[in-house]
């Protein structure tokens, strides 16, 4: 029995070898770690500028030396180390410190981010 071609076409199948049908699972995890690694690449970013953008308004307008940021985000958290070390980057001779805290039992862990430029 022949597939039909109008089917292939409206639902996207095609044949698949038994080689392939072994390796999709491996193909999947590796193209979800990429995804998390994208994810958290463009989280790290985007969180490392609004940092950046507070602690600076916060000394521009302010006599407080020092900047704190928190999160609950579990992928911030799970990327907190290379947020650090670009803000370290973005803040030199600054001390930038994390700390990483679970408050409650059962509560999601807790991010603090600081900066300091005393």
């Amino acid at each position: 029995m022949s597939i039909p071609p109008k089917l292939i076409h409206l639902y996207n199948i095609h044949p698949v070898s038994r080689e392939t049908m072994r390796n999709l699972k491996a193909e999947f995890d590796e193209s979800k770690r990429r995804q998390t690694a994208r994810d958290c690449n463009v989280l790290i970013q985007d969180t490392m500028i609004q940092i950046y953008r507070d602690a600076v308004k916060k000394a521009e307008t302010s006599m407080q030396t020092s900047y704190y940021y928190q999160t609950r985000d579990p992928l911030i958290i799970k990327c907190s180390n290379e947020l650090t070390s670009g803000l370290k980057e973005l803040f030199p001779g600054c001390e930038v410190s994390k700390m990483t805290v679970n408050p409650f039992v059962g509560m999601p862990d807790m991010a603090y981010m600081n900066i300091n430029w005393y």
